[in-house]
């Protein structure tokens, strides 16, 4: 079973507080093959949906507030405790600590983006047809400077979900991060056609 600490950020911190933050942001995993999970009953399962869709929804619309990203640690927590079986709690504690890792201009904290990433993995196992998750994977994965495979998450998403531009920002930023920056302007004017 996963469990995701609750963290309190009053705001996103500075460089020097990296290393508080690192140590506040603490996941505790236990796996023992030899215990048998309780499983959720209908009832758990439908709040743990509507609970991580409410983080989902708060880091969708993130705007520099870190008591955002402790709601959402919250509300994902609260949703992975009725049901660890809940891909769209995963995607919630992931987005918010991708948004927890964000430092300045293009900086990240690599070690926050890395949990992120295995927090979007595990909800892609769950569920391999989420959305959010293969994007948040194709962001993160960008960052990280792994672009082959963020690209292969952008196609991915296109597959899931024709509307989303979210395959075109992902495209997008492995063309810039590459140097090829007909490719990205292509790819940056192809997003000025999607629905807001």
């Amino acid at each position: 079973m996963l469990k995701l600490m609750i963290i309190k950020i009053e705001k996103i911190p500075s460089r020097k507080c990296l290393s508080t933050l690192f140590l506040s942001v603490v996941f505790i995993i236990s796996v023992a093959s030899s215990v048998i999970a309780k499983e959720a009953t209908l009832a758990e399962i439908e709040k743990a949906k509507k609970l991580s869709l409410e983080a989902i929804d708060l880091m969708d619309k993130y705007g520099g507030n870190g008591d955002d990203i402790n709601k959402a640690f919250a509300l994902a927590n609260e949703a992975i405790s009725l049901n660890e079986n809940c891909a769209e709690a995963y995607v919630a504690a992931g987005s918010a600590l991708h948004h927890a890792a964000y430092r300045s201009g293009d900086e990240f904290d690599d070690s926050l983006l890395k949990k992120a990433l295995s927090l979007y993995e595990k909800a892609i196992l769950l569920d391999g047809k989420l959305r959010k998750a293969h994007g948040g994977r194709g962001y993160i994965l960008t960052i990280l400077k792994r672009y082959d495979e963020a690209h292969k998450e952008a196609d991915i998403v296109e597959r899931i979900d024709k509307s989303s531009c979210v395959d075109i920002q992902i495209r997008a930023g492995v063309y810039k991060a590459n140097g090829n920056i007909d490719m990205a302007i292509s790819e940056y004017i192809k997003e000025l056609s999607c629905p807001l």
